[in-house]
């Protein structure tokens, strides 16, 4: 067949089925990894939206000069966020939540504690860090691409890095 100016060979071939039983190891990291691809496709989107809202509010607070319009400011704005996603955060999963700690770090370089400290304060963040210990998280878990391969192909493949 003649496509545009370039001749293409046709073959024509029989439809090929090849079946065979999966090993439960193989059906367990196919459940892993479709697991991983629905906790990504939900939490990437609070990450990429916290990362555009950091940067917003370092500009916004680097243009105040009183340590009070600071404090203000930064209230404001985390009752703002609670309003906006409380209700989906609640409705992570456990593992989800752990992700997200991780995504977080990813898209803003800085972890969940630092983020936190720097925003609300030390002891703000060592509270929350310990009720994220309780249920084996933790806000200072850091993201370290080359160790997480499995995540940065996913993220790649889905296209979730736009």
């Amino acid at each position: 067949s003649i496509v545009g100016n370039d001749t293409l060979g046709t073959v024509f071939m029989d439809v090929l089925v090849i079946r065979g039983d999966i090993t439960d190891e193989q059906k367990s990291a196919y459940l892993a990894n479709k697991r991983m691809m629905r906790d990504l496709k939900r939490v990437m989107p609070f990450a990429k939206e916290l990362s555009v809202r950091i940067v917003e509010y370092d500009a916004t607070l680097d243009s105040l000069e009183k340590r009070k319009d600071e404090r203000k400011y930064i209230n404001q704005e985390a009752k703002a966020l609670m309003k906006e996603f409380e209700d989906d955060m609640r409705k992570l999963s456990l593992r989800q939540g752990k992700l997200l700690i991780k995504l977080i770090y990813r898209e803003t370089g800085s972890s969940g504690y630092d983020l936190l400290s720097n925003y609300k304060g030390g002891g703000t963040a060592m509270f929350w860090n310990t009720f994220a210990s309780i249920f084996g998280a933790s806000l200072k878990q850091e993201y370290v691409a080359a160790e997480e391969t499995e995540i940065e192909f996913l993220i790649e493949h889905l296209k979730l890095d736009k």
